[in-house]
């Protein structure tokens, strides 16, 4: 279980690790770039189950999401 805090650590840990080395090696390039491609391939997979992938094409319009918080929160 990860609290929300260690969760904020472990993505971009992940991403660095998964993409740092063949096939798929984006170290040399800005750390954004890998987390872009994990959340690319998280969109990848979900669509691949044949799920929504409205979160990642908006993250605002979720079915989730309190539009109000959001804004306040933006």
């Amino acid at each position: 279980m990860l609290d929300y805090n260690q969760f904020l650590q472990f993505i971009p840990q992940l991403a660095f690790l998964v993409f740092s080395r063949p096939p798929i090696d984006k170290s040399s390039l800005p750390s954004v770039e890998s987390l872009r491609a994990l959340v690319k391939q998280f969109e990848e997979a979900t669509r691949g189950r044949g799920r929504s992938t409205a979160l990642y094409d908006d993250p605002d319009q979720s079915g989730f999401a309190d539009r109000e918080l959001v804004a306040a929160l933006d």
